[in-house]
């Protein structure tokens, strides 16, 4: 097995844009619950429709945007050297986290082991 296969920094699957996304959304949403419970009982004309709509769509594509580049952003590897695990984040301020391999309490894993003979 190669010892540097966590040496080099990577990402997370690209599926982690949609939980970021959803995360962002479901963050606005608990925010602003009372101004959605406000529009949903209020009648409106459809010019103020049209433009609660384009916000709407305006806000999930900031979200959107944020979510890519935070996962452009995160980044983890090991360091062996000083046997840390190291992650990285951020968007607006950069954040590097080192937490000592002394300090993980437990850790899960698959191992798939090949009985075939192969």
């Amino acid at each position: 097995m190669d010892s540097n296969l966590f040496a080099v920094p990577q990402r997370q699957s690209k599926i982690g844009i949609l939980l970021i996304f959803l995360t962002r959304i479901f963050t606005l949403l608990k925010g602003f619950w009372a101004i959605l419970a406000y529009f949903l009982f209020t009648k409106f004309s459809m010019s103020t429709l049209i433009y609660m709509l384009l916000g709407l769509a305006l806000i999930s594509i900031l979200a959107l945007i944020y979510s890519v580049v935070y996962y452009k952003n995160f980044l983890f590897h090991i360091d062996a050297l000083k046997q840390e695990f190291v992650v990285e984040k951020g968007v607006f301020t950069k954040e590097k986290i080192a937490i000592p391999f002394d300090r993980i309490q437990q850790a899960y894993g698959y191992i798939s082991v090949n009985t075939s003979g192969n």
